[in-house]
């Protein structure tokens, strides 16, 4: 991946395909209908079949055209996390690790779909997160802690979401799905070692590629300051 100006913007996965997808469910309805006219009754449940499939393609395509363009931001001095339910950002100075989180089940160390971030701190990035994509994560990361119970490193009861009020170490109290989602942070941080997970299913590039590349940004942001 070639360095370029900032802002650098990461094309979401979610976008592959729209179009060619929109045109394959237009073409498959005009066949249908097409045929209908002339074999509608030594085809009948053919074409009602495919009718259903060519009317979900179409549809898979507009909620792929609804998605959000990029799933990824890079300015100097901001990571930007884009997602249909919000966004979340950090300061580069604030990032302490960037890898690919590993799960240990007693014989080997497997990677997980996902692209970890440890933090230096939570207390900048409370209010950099929207509550409904902080609720959103909340369920969309269980996964992760189940996969944690399984592998007897945590109990059943930190696999259940948290609403009690979240205390920064600066004194400020958090409330509502954010204060779920930081407590949710810390026992993912426990598991595997970071903070923040980006599903390297979001993008485009490699996961090597998409690590690489936020490697460079942390590190020309800290050599700067």
């Amino acid at each position: 991946m070639q360095e370029s100006e900032f802002p650098i913007l990461i094309k979401s996965q979610a976008h592959r395909n729209e179009f060619s997808t929109m045109l394959l469910g237009i073409l498959l309805g005009c066949v249908c209908i097409f045929t209908a006219f002339f074999l509608w009754h030594q085809y009948k449940i053919h074409i009602m079949i495919f009718s259903i499939i060519s009317v979900l393609i179409i549809c898979i395509s507009i909620f792929k055209y609804f998605e959000p363009k990029f799933c990824l931001g890079l300015t100097d001095e901001k990571l930007f996390y884009y997602h249909k339910q919000g966004q979340w950002s950090i300061n580069w100075n604030n990032v302490l690790l960037i890898h690919q989180p590993k799960m240990s089940n007693n014989v080997e160390n497997k990677n997980i779909g996902f692209i970890g971030i440890k933090l230096r701190s939570y207390d900048c990035e409370t209010n950099n997160i929207t509550p409904r994509l902080a609720n959103h994560l909340l369920h969309e990361q269980k996964p992760l802690l189940i996969l944690g119970y399984h592998s007897n490193n945590i109990e059943v009861e930190q696999t259940q979401i948290n609403f009690s009020p979240f205390k920064t170490s600066n004194g400020q109290n958090i409330t509502g799905p954010i204060a779920a989602w930081l407590h949710q942070m810390k026992i993912l941080r426990k598991l595997y070692g970071f903070d923040l997970y980006i599903p390297i299913n979001s993008f485009t590039p490699s996961s090597e590629q998409m690590i690489k590349l936020l490697k460079q940004n942390q590190q020309k942001n800290t050599s700067y300051n």
